[in-house]
């Protein structure tokens, strides 16, 4: 397997494995009950978990809580999805950068990935069209500037109007 040892290639490797995750987890995923897909990224090393949360667990709930992917979500998984986060390390181990240029890099990996063509046909095809964001464990919320980006033309939804009050 290729190595990803830029951003660009691990953003493209990531939007490949994030979607073939999607298409080997549609027989458990109920697409028409999907509200929410997201990264959680790890602290320093670009390790994000890739979560679905789906609304027939949280109807009612309180916003903060309901797009809090701890509580509420399905964590999804294959071994090459996680052999491309875990290469991450790498990628930080090299970063020539400062760590606030680390962290604007890596969202913006994270996020392209995310809304990429492939995952967003592949959650099509699953008749779903969730709210794409990535979510920051840490500060327990939604990454604004990501979110917007993700959500562009969505703003008047009710699932993004709810999402929105969640954002750093």
């Amino acid at each position: 397997m290729i190595m990803p040892h830029t951003f660009d290639t691990f953003g493209c490797h990531l939007a490949s494995a994030l979607a073939e995750t999607l298409e080997l987890q549609s027989d458990h995923l109920r697409g028409e009950k999907l509200y929410g897909a997201t990264l959680v990224p790890a602290t320093d090393n670009l390790m994000p978990r890739f979560a679905v949360l789906e609304d027939s667990d949280t109807a009612g709930m309180e916003s903060r809580r309901r797009w809090a992917p701890d509580d509420f979500s399905t964590a999804l998984g294959t071994p090459r999805l996680n052999h491309v986060c875990g290469r991450t390390r790498d990628l930080r181990d090299s970063w020539p950068g400062t760590s606030e240029e680390w962290h604007r890099a890596s969202l913006a990996a994270l996020s392209d990935a995310l809304g990429s063509r492939a995952v967003r046909l592949t959650l099509r095809r699953l008749g779903a069209d969730p709210i794409l964001y990535i979510f920051d464990g840490g500060e327990c919320g939604i990454e604004p500037t990501t979110f917007r980006t993700l959500n562009a033309g969505r703003e008047s939804e009710p699932y993004y109007l709810q999402a929105a009050r969640c954002l750093l």
